[in-house]
């Protein structure tokens, strides 16, 4: 699979209502609409100033009505507690088969007074410290601890599930009570340029969306209107486009950016699409068990 431009949609609530105002019918065909596209990922974005809608229930559903599209929710770390999000993200990550990303926001107007309502830590170490608590979540139960041994009567080794101990702006035991995502670590996305405040998110993120040159470990991708040329900027690893108009529309406007030379293999994850590598381990070797045997 080769491909030259990695390339996104970006909708935000209102558009993402529209799509569910027309019920099942419009859900299925707008999945399909996405899928066919040939875009890798599609960013849903929370709330707009007139309609409420909750990004993570619109990727739930658009899971089962695509195949192969990424699906980035949207989500502040200053309304969501990490252990709400990293149990959320992992499970669309199972039921979409590896294809959800998290965009990291940073503001959250529940928090006016520059404190999270989850924590008494300074907003800013909020963010970066719910990102290291989320990975360190997805890894405490590993995938093959379950067995499912009937003649035993073992559903999971259960002594392999791990406490994360963490201590920061949260603090968090664990462990997560669904097995680790399918791609282990979703993709991170990051706007730039970070607030100084928040400058910790910044070096964690896979993916930042951002102008070019910016320095990062993954792509950058840059924002761009439906009116973008169709060659985003050479130094750029793609684009993602915005729009005020439909959904349709929009995503037909990202269409327009796709250059891949083959339609990428059905089981293929986010990861995969965006060129990332393996993503290595977070918790220690030697962490606790969370159920130690006798």
């Amino acid at each position: 699979m080769t491909r030259h431009t990695i390339v996104g949609a970006a909708l935000d609530g209102a558009q993402v209502a529209a799509v569910f105002d027309r019920g099942g019918a419009g859900i299925t065909k707008f999945g399909a609409l996405l899928d066919d596209s040939g875009i890798d990922f599609v960013v849903l974005r929370p709330d707009s100033a007139t309609v409420r809608f909750d990004p993570s229930v619109a990727a739930a559903v658009l899971a089962r009505h695509t195949r192969s599209v990424g699906l980035v929710v949207a989500a502040a770390p200053l309304r969501d507690h990490p252990y709400n999000l990293a149990r959320r993200l992992g499970s669309i990550d199972h039921a979409s088969g590896g294809r959800v990303g998290w965009l990291v926001l940073l503001g959250d107007p529940a928090a006016a007074d520059g404190r999270s309502v989850w924590t008494s830590a300074p907003r800013g170490d909020v963010p970066a410290d719910a990102v290291r608590a989320v990975r360190e979540l997805w890894e405490s139960w590993p995938p093959d601890a379950v067995v499912d041994d009937r003649e035993r009567g073992v559903f999971a080794e259960s002594a392999r599930i791990r406490y994360v101990d963490h201590a920061g702006a949260h603090g968090i035991t664990g462990p997560l009570n669904i097995p680790e995502p399918l791609q282990v670590k979703p993709p991170i996305f990051a706007e730039s340029p970070v607030p100084g405040e928040y400058r910790d998110l910044a070096g964690l993120a896979d993916v930042v969306l951002a102008p070019a040159g910016t320095p990062v470990r993954g792509p950058v991708l840059r924002w761009a209107g439906a009116e973008a040329p169709a060659s985003p900027a050479a130094e750029a690893a793609g684009i993602v486009i915005v729009g005020e108009g439909t959904p349709a529309a929009v995503v037909a406007a990202a269409a327009r950016h796709v250059t891949a030379s083959a339609v990428p293999p059905a089981g293929t994850t986010l990861r995969a699409r965006l060129g990332l590598p393996a993503p290595d381990p977070v918790l220690p070797s030697d962490a606790r068990s969370a159920f130690p045997t006798a």
